[in-house]
């Protein structure tokens, strides 16, 4: 005799004649489950040989005589296993009913019938679905189960009419489901119903609200930049990025970036000397954006030499003398020699807060027309007049 473990702890010993297995299981099995669990499927409880047939099917302990009809090999079947009518449960219950002695005229063996009535077989359903079935025993049904693709919930199982379950269909995968459910009576019987193929139809998703997320991973905090570098972004949403705009000192710096990685280059030399900050804003499709916590970071580059040579070659001689020249001399200002520049007055060696040439650049008056100096160049010229405006 070999023993089958149940659920509930208990030990219930398997008949060992094999000669009755033999007769009143093993052809069933061969006929039914021997294209796969004969040949290469493990456990081979269905091959040729009824002797190793049997040997299987105890070892891997598929049987349970303490309630027959919940038998794993029974449940298998129940559910449409390898899809098989499920109605052929039934069949292999008798049989190890049969094969253990234990099918005898004082036993019930009337098993419920139940089927489902909503939803429909091959419906499309959307939302939150009542799933209502019917269930009638000879003696009176115990309880009825919802198996939903091919698994039992038994924590619901609804002992009293009506037997109805909710379904939030919005928490599962949309596409093709499986229904069914199964009615126990007090004997320990089980009905099974067909089979009731649904569809979960696919909702269109809802407006997007979640914002990206964006950092500055270049400059660090507190980093000390010169010359050239890339001011660059990461960020993230969960649709997609369409641009990254950075933010230099509060304002917008350079174009949107709409592919990543997200950078943009700076020449720090058109920087002054000092603090400076960095941000990122990110955007989506949908117009959600989130702008970046700010970077703060310095600019060190060498200052030149503070002498009018430079000063007439780098900065005056491209921005300024094509108004400011000897025929020109635009608000008689005349920026084409050092002597000239002198003599008009604009400049207080020594004071560049008090120089009418740095309080115009500084209003934007100067230059009127043309390209404006940088933060970097007019801080040239203030250092220029400060160490006394030299030749």
């Amino acid at each position: 005799m070999l023993a089958s473990q149940t659920p509930g702890g208990s030990n219930v010993a398997l008949p060992s004649s094999e000669e009755a297995f033999a007769k009143a299981l093993h052809p069933l099995l061969r006929q039914k489950c021997a294209e796969c669990h004969g040949v290469a499927q493990r456990p081979l409880f269905a091959v040729l040989d009824p002797v190793k047939a049997h040997t299987t099917l105890t070892e891997h302990q598929l049987v349970n005589l303490n309630d027959v009809s919940n038998s794993a090999i029974v449940q298998k079947v129940r559910i449409g296993h390898n899809g098989l009518d499920p109605g052929l449960g039934y069949l292999i219950e008798d049989g190890i009913l049969l094969w253990a002695g234990q099918l005898n005229p004082g036993r019930d063996v009337t098993r419920p019938t139940t089927f489902i009535m909503e939803p429909k077989a091959n419906a499309v359903i959307t939302g939150t679905v009542l799933i209502q079935a019917v269930a009638s025993d000879n003696v009176g049904v115990t309880g009825v189960q919802l198996i939903l693709d091919g698994t039992a919930l038994e924590k619901i199982e609804a002992k009293t009419p009506p037997f109805a379950w909710p379904w939030d269909t919005s928490k599962a995968t949309p596409g093709i489901h499986t229904l069914a459910t199964r009615a126990r009576d007090a004997a320990g019987n089980w009905g099974f119903s067909p089979v009731v193929t649904v569809t979960i139809e696919a909702q269109a998703a809802g407006p997007d609200t979640v914002a990206p997320t964006v950092s500055v991973t270049s400059p660090q905090v507190n980093a000390v930049l010169t010359g050239v570098t890339n001011l660059v972004a990461s960020a993230s949403d969960n649709v997609g990025v369409v641009g990254v705009q950075f933010i230099l000192d509060g304002v917008n710096f350079g174009a949107e970036d709409t592919t990543a990685p997200f950078s943009v280059s700076l020449d720090t030399k058109t920087l002054t000397n000092g603090n400076h900050t960095v941000s990122a804003k990110a955007r989506d499709a949908a117009g959600n954006s989130t702008t970046s916590v700010v970077v703060n970071f310095s600019v060190n580059n060498p200052v030149p030499t503070a002498t009018f040579a430079w000063i007439s070659q780098n900065i005056f001689g491209p921005k300024c003398v094509s108004c400011h020249n000897a025929t020109t001399h635009y608000n008689n200002v005349d920026l084409s020699s050092y002597s000239k520049v002198m003599s008009t007055g604009s400049v207080v060696a020594g004071s560049p807060s008090t120089s009418k040439m740095v309080i115009e650049i500084n209003s934007g008056a100067m230059p009127k027309a043309g390209t404006k100096l940088t933060p970097a160049e007019v801080g040239a010229v203030s250092t220029w007049i400060q160490n006394g405006a030299p030749n």
